[in-house]
């Protein structure tokens, strides 16, 4: 479902995509009207895994933290049918915890991050 440089991805529990519009310069003249320069719009995949098998979420995080650095091609399914792609980086990569110790040791809930068009 979600590639990274051809490398295929768990599939996820959830996927979000944005289209987020950018500006250079947003202000308001005298009459309070705003004028603002536009840049191409960017896209952003929101992506979030739950329950994984321990190994998995450790190959998945290992994986994940070791792109926090690079851009990389990022292909995923398209609302619109079909796939796309952009060159994307990660910015932030989350794990959140089920519980601690305990009876069943500690475990975790999820993995979640955003992959930001270039």
């Amino acid at each position: 479902m979600i590639k990274i440089n051809g490398v295929s991805l768990p599939d996820p529990s959830e996927l979000s995509l944005e289209r987020q519009p950018q500006s250079a310069l947003a202000e308001r003249n005298a009459s309070g009207l705003l004028n603002r320069e536009t840049l191409p719009d960017k896209t952003v995949l929101k992506v979030k895994w739950s329950y994984l098998e321990e190994g998995e979420l450790a190959d998945l995080l290992t994986f994940l933290f070791s792109h926090t650095r690079d851009f990389f091609t990022l292909t995923y399914p398209s609302p619109l049918g079909g796939t796309d792609s952009f060159e994307a980086y990660i910015s932030p990569v989350s794990a959140a915890m089920l519980n601690y110790g305990g009876r069943y040791g500690t475990r975790w809930k999820s993995i979640s991050c955003n992959f930001i068009e270039r």
